[in-house]
């Protein structure tokens, strides 16, 4: 996250497309959360994913806390 500490430091306009995956999908942060790291607006933020061609989380993704899993009808699975 070198990339971020460098733009905070130079306020530059765009973040690089591979900085946003890394934040959006591999860290599961939202908008809102990125443009906090970089005290921006989370507009600015989705602006930058929009622009870079990186698809947005639907709602429900979004707000999901854990991944679904398939149940196999065990009634010890069905318990937990």
């Amino acid at each position: 996250l070198k990339e971020l500490l460098r733009y905070r430091s130079k306020k530059s306009n765009t973040l690089s497309k591979e900085l946003l995956t890394t934040l959006y999908y591999g860290k599961k942060l939202s908008t809102y959360s990125i443009a906090t790291l970089l005290n921006r607006s989370h507009e600015v933020a989705r602006k930058w994913m929009v622009k870079h061609g990186i698809p947005l989380r639907s709602r429900s993704d979004a707000l999901m806390m854990y991944s679904k899993r398939p149940f196999s009808g065990d009634a010890k699975e069905k318990a937990i």
